[in-house]
């Protein structure tokens, strides 16, 4: 089999999903042909020029199935698909479930231009069974068009590392830290992040470690706004370590060198961090929303209430008692290894299989 593939236009948590997705592929016999020029790299250039340009870069190639990786594909012209069967993965909805956190752009491309792409596609890829629920609810599109396949955590290499004081000093972490990983986008709810933090760093010897494209100015101003007393603030605040981006070859380390992984966002598509956590052996604390709770199914810490930062602290707290508890450990290690990049592959080559014979 033969199939035209248009890789993910984001350096987000989706760029893992075409980067295992592609080789497996290949791995299995699959001939992926990549279409990666520039009008197909920006998710604004894929809608539009990509969508005049499909048709002919697709007869130029020879190929029938074409599958983006994205939320946003190049299917917005009908005329442009015939003899063409488009495929869609998309992650989440996020613009559409909290639109409050989204600008006017984002929520017009999820709103009003996404259905379109979605209603021409054959098939829709969806990470996770909440995913497809929130498109049957906000698209009105049949259940029978959209194959949940889930996305996967290499245990071979996030599993339990040794301590390693070269990588935390590396990034200068404390020895004993509470990890966050992700963006400061207003939905994954740093705010309360930190307030709840703020509430109990006195009590305890950990420090919060924020790994990720988050910026530092956005984290004083939190701090500045949910603190109020001048050396209360200084304090809290040479206690949470930014970090940024850390090398692939350490992340493993700083999962495993943690007391518990802190998530408490308010919407996830699929999640992939407490995944990658409890593949190390570490405690998850996430919220009780979405696809959160769903991939991690009891073995992990959860936050009914991720806009109450008094449950957060509680949570955290909860967390830290857990630590050396082997039980939660080991049901986070066995939930981790449920979710596999060959099941992803596996799973894919079906979909294809299914779309060549409509």
């Amino acid at each position: 089999m033969r199939v035209a593939i248009i890789p993910t236009s984001t350096w987000t948590g989706e760029r893992a999903y075409g980067d295992y997705l592609i080789p497996g592929l290949r791995n299995k016999g699959i001939e992926v042909d990549l279409i990666d020029t520039r009008y197909f790299q920006t998710p604004h250039r894929k809608i539009w020029v990509g969508s005049l340009l499909l048709k002919k870069t697709l007869m130029h190639k020879g190929l029938v199935i074409v599958h983006n990786l994205d939320n946003l594909g190049p299917y917005l012209i009908k005329r442009s698909l015939e003899h063409v069967r488009p495929i869609s993965t998309v992650h989440d909805i996020a613009p559409l479930i909290l639109p409050y956190m989204s600008d006017w752009v984002i929520k017009a491309d999820f709103g009003l231009i996404l259905p379109r792409l979605l209603n021409n596609s054959s098939l829709i890829i969806v990470p996770s069974q909440s995913t497809k629920g929130d498109i049957i609810s906000k698209f009105s599109i049949g259940e029978n068009k959209i194959a949940i396949i889930e996305q996967g955590v290499d245990t071979s290499f996030f599993y339990p590392r040794h301590f390693n004081q070269q990588v935390l000093r590396k990034y200068h972490i404390p020895n004993q830290y509470l990890l966050y990983a992700g963006t400061d986008s207003a939905r994954k709810n740093l705010v309360n992040l930190i307030l709840g933090y703020s509430k109990i760093c006195d009590e305890i010897s950990h420090d919060l470690v924020l790994v990720g494209m988050i910026n530092r100015d956005y984290v004083e101003r939190v701090v500045t706004r949910v603190v109020h007393a001048a050396e209360a603030q200084q304090h809290i605040s040479q206690r949470i370590h930014l970090v940024g981006y850390v090398e692939r070859a350490d992340l493993p380390y700083i999962y495993s060198s943690a007391s518990a992984l802190v998530l408490p966002s308010l919407y996830e598509g699929f999640g992939m961090p407490p995944l990658e956590a409890m593949a190390c052996g570490t405690i998850a604390v996430v919220s009780n929303n979405s696809s959160l709770r769903e991939i991690v199914d009891g073995s992990a810490i959860l936050i009914n209430d991720p806009l109450d930062p008094e449950e957060i602290s509680a949570r955290i707290l909860q967390a830290l008692e857990k630590d050396d508890e082997s039980d939660l450990k080991q049901r986070g290690l066995s939930q981790a290894q449920k979710y596999t990049w060959e099941n992803t592959v596996q799973k894919t080559i079906a979909a294809y299989d299914k779309v060549a014979q409509m």
